[in-house]
């Protein structure tokens, strides 16, 4: 997700079929449209050569009254998050590398 703009910039399938939500309606979506944010960022760096780094959990409304899923987002200096949902059921993906976390990208 992109900060300044405050838009989702990149995601992947698997992203949009959990969520419920078309490639369309992200395009034109505000984050907020789509997470709600915890309270507080937690700092995953520590400042020292000017490269803030922190995390927030989140869930994802997902479409039709579906329920939320939980995940978070790590942020890079308050402009790029990369959002990270939690899916419940492990795949034969996960077993190969290729972790069942989706993701977006907002900038």
């Amino acid at each position: 997700m992109g900060f300044e703009r405050c838009c989702f910039i990149a995601w992947n399938r698997r992203f949009l079929e959990q969520t419920g939500y078309s490639e369309d309606e992200i395009k034109s979506a505000k984050p907020e449209e789509f997470l709600t944010f915890s309270e507080s960022w937690f700092p995953l760096s520590d400042e020292k050569g000017g490269r803030r780094v922190e995390y927030i959990s989140c869930a994802a409304e997902g479409s039709f009254g579906a329920d939320a899923i939980p995940g978070y987002i790590v942020r890079s200096q308050d402009k790029v998050g990369y959002v990270m949902l939690e899916f419940a059921e492990p795949s034969a993906q996960f077993e190969q590398g290729v972790f069942g976390s989706s993701f977006t990208i907002l900038v």
